[in-house]
């Protein structure tokens, strides 16, 4: 069930970001005579969102690089809803402690959703008029989400930690258009 184009990719990844968000998962029973702490959860919410970014990470990669990525804005909506599900289900975690753990406290989970955020504001960089991506808006928007307070509920769940790598993708990938703006921001 490989997705075949970025825009396929991102509608099976932002379903798997809508299960990481449900807290009755089906779970399978052990075989007879073992132990009920060996019961597992189908699927494991965290393999199918590491399975879904990798591809679409994999389909952003391969993508032709003469021309804009048309989808790019839509893939990137779609990666943002992985922040806000990560800093709510972080918040359940610690009330609650039995729900899903939040994805972006996955180092690996985290550098896929950082790299195919990065990739797409580099694979939409030349886009024009209402479909151009606003780099500076965002990037001023993640400076502010690395700069919270790291006990707050909307930097929980390894956000903070990937606004700041987002923000370090995005200069090394794009640093002649945010060289002249990076000075007003320091």
């Amino acid at each position: 069930d490989a997705p075949e184009s970025v825009e396929e990719a991102g509608a099976l990844l932002g379903a798997a970001i809508t299960k990481c968000n449900v807290t009755n998962l089906p779970t399978l029973k052990p075989p007879k005579g073992m132990h009920s702490s060996f019961a597992t959860m189908s699927p494991v919410p965290s393999s199918e969102l590491f399975c879904r970014l990798y591809q679409l990470r994999e389909l952003l990669r391969e993508s032709p690089k003469n021309f804009p990525l048309v989808a790019a804005p839509s893939l990137l909506a779609v990666l943002m809803k992985l922040l806000g599900v990560s800093s709510s289900l972080a918040a359940q975690f610690i009330q609650d402690g039995r729900v899903n753990t939040p994805p972006l406290w996955s180092t690996p989970l985290r550098k896929l959703w950082v790299d195919s955020v990065v990739l797409c504001h580099v694979s939409g960089e030349s886009l024009t008029g209402k479909s151009r991506i606003d780099i500076y808006s965002f990037v001023k928007n993640m400076v502010a989400l690395a700069g919270l307070n790291p006990k707050s509920q909307k930097a929980a769940g390894g956000t903070r930690m990937a606004a700041l790598q987002v923000i370090a993708g995005i200069f090394s990938r794009l640093p002649k258009k945010l060289s002249p703006w990076a000075l007003d921001v320091l």
